[in-house]
């Protein structure tokens, strides 16, 4: 018996809404019998061959042999399946010689190029199908992830990209447990990039490496980490977003390991990737912003900004009101939005005696002008 989700087909007419934040369907996990008819790789209609699976390494063989589980354990089969190692240190093949009946492909490159520069390879040398997705070696796939992202995409050729959400777990945790058989879950299809700018300022628990794409949207995507660091993903998916639309089933498909050698706590992050950030968000809102809109964008920008300070190395950071003013004067910020935790925020990461010192400077500032 093998395992099905099935989209609404109702979806369009009942059950569907509408609104600033996207337009939502029913998804259900269903479990009908697959007959005699269906060959492997043709699941209810979906032609798992048309599907490259890229799996980033790099010196994680444990790792990596818990994520190639969690795809042979996957509903669809006979999709291509690389497993892209930038220069690993250690021996990843007896790992991959583990999973043959997947048929992977082991490529490894001559040099190391980086966690992005890996990336871009791969999404730069396997977009040759008509669907990519781009995994990495440190998560783990729900069994039913890419079944239902293949749906999802076949169900409308204007969305460029799907993702789901994640849910996290550390190596001293067992695998939390994922969505079950019969339960459903909503998805979002984002029309425009507004819309999906809007997800993020709210603080979406979208999972990049769970993002499946219409190879034909990917066609000169780049991601810059140079202006972006840590957070260039957001951009990218954004950019490949402008050709149509995107969705996102919010269920936690992936589950997302946390470990000290993550992308997220070994990228170098500054002042100006941060503001960076904020201003491409701004720039797929409308020109002139609603009430409503700078409310959220300029309250969300705040939040967001203040949280991330600290994570600065100490000798990007400008002091507090520093900061404060470069944001400012950048445009994604306003200082009647800094309440007094995000001042605390700001004067635990400086100190206190820095702190106080600066918001003197800025007093004394402030009655001059």
């Amino acid at each position: 018996m093998t395992k099905r989700s099935a989209l609404n087909p109702n979806a369009a007419s009942e059950g569907s809404q509408t609104s600033r934040r996207g337009r939502l369907f029913s998804l259900r996990i269903a479990s009908p019998e697959l007959t005699s008819s269906q060959r492997p790789g043709h699941f209810f209609g979906l032609a798992a061959e048309q599907l490259t699976v890229v799996v980033l390494t790099y010196n994680r063989p444990e790792y990596l042999a818990r994520c190639m589980e969690s795809v042979a354990d996957e509903s669809v089969k006979g999709f291509r399946l690389v497993i892209l190692d930038n220069a690993s240190t250690t021996d990843n093949s007896g790992v991959v010689a583990q999973y043959k009946q997947l048929c992977p492909e082991h490529v490894i490159n001559s040099q190391n190029l980086g966690s992005v520069g890996n990336i871009c390879k791969a999404v730069a040398d396997y977009a040759d199908r008509d669907y990519l997705t781009v995994f990495h070696d440190d998560d783990v796939m729900h069994s039913r992830l890419l079944q239902l992202e293949l749906e999802v995409l076949r169900s409308d050729p204007e969305i460029q990209w799907v993702a789901t959400e994640l849910v996290e777990f550390n190596d001293e945790n067992h695998l939390p447990e994922g969505i079950r058989d019969g339960s459903s879950a909503t998805v979002t299809v984002f029309e425009d990039t507004a819309q999906l700018v809007r997800e993020f300022l709210g603080g979406s628990m979208l999972c990049f490496d769970s993002t499946m794409y219409r190879a034909s949207s990917l066609k000169g995507a780049t991601l810059d980490a140079e202006k972006y660091s840590i957070y260039c993903d957001r951009p990218f998916l954004v950019d490949v977003a402008r050709q149509g639309k995107c969705a996102l089933v919010r269920a936690p498909l992936v589950r997302y390991r946390l470990h000290p050698e993550q992308d997220t706590n070994t990228g170098r992050l500054n002042v100006r990737n941060l503001i960076e950030l904020m201003l491409c968000y701004r720039r797929e809102l409308p020109v002139e912003l609603t009430t409503d809109d700078a409310e959220f964008f300029y309250g969300r920008s705040a939040k967001f900004l203040v949280a991330e300070y600290p994570r600065l190395a100490r000798q990007c950071r400008p002091g507090g009101v520093g900061f404060l003013f470069q944001c400012r004067s950048a445009g994604v910020l306003r200082l009647r939005d800094i309440g007094f935790r995000d001042s605390l925020t700001l004067a635990r990461a400086d100190g206190w005696g820095r702190w106080i010192d600066a918001a003197l400077q800025l007093k004394r500032w402030l009655s001059r002008s």
